[in-house]
């Protein structure tokens, strides 16, 4: 149980170190190396803009109890909706440069699960990252069996096994 647990550990921050890798030269990791800096709910008020409030409420309705962190070059946003988690960057001005959300097969859309359990049916999809930048969208599908962990990526034209691992 402990290699398992190791063995996810492993697999989710390499997949999430690596979501920078060949999407057709997006580069959706921030350029931004600053340390986050946490912005309590009342700090919130007086720290980030009005207009990026406004935006982030516009383009996210509905979502309460988000946390945010203020970057060197505009800010990250973390929330749930519903059961999928959340993380959005945006600029100063308040314009989402990314979003990744984290969720289970339940949320998967239909097409895409059915695009992977055609290729790997064998294998239960564990979590997928779903990275949104400049109008593009890049699936990451972490898989499991009984000896191996699989990472998917996937995009509009193509999927293909971008990390594989063996069990312990």
């Amino acid at each position: 149980m402990k290699k398992q647990l190791f063995v996810f550990c492993a697999v989710s921050v390499i997949a999430i170190t690596f979501c920078r890798v060949n999407a057709q030269s997006l580069a959706f990791q921030p350029k931004d190396k600053s340390a986050n800096v946490p912005v309590t709910a009342a700090a919130m008020e007086e720290k980030i803009a009005d207009n990026v409030q406004k935006k982030f409420s516009k383009n996210f309705p509905g979502i309460t109890g988000e946390v945010w962190a203020t970057l060197r070059n505009g800010y990250e946003v973390v929330f749930k909706n519903g059961k999928v988690q959340n993380r959005v960057f945006l600029t100063r001005k308040g314009n989402i440069k990314y979003q990744i959300s984290y969720y289970t097969e339940a949320e998967l859309p239909a097409d895409v699960r059915k695009r992977v359990k055609s290729e790997f049916f064998d294998y239960n999809i564990f979590c997928v990252q779903e990275i949104n930048y400049n109008q593009a969208k890049i699936y990451l599908v972490t898989l499991e069996d009984k000896t191996t962990w699989k990472v998917l990526r996937l995009d509009d034209n193509e999927m293909e096994v971008y990390k594989e691992f063996v069990k312990g």
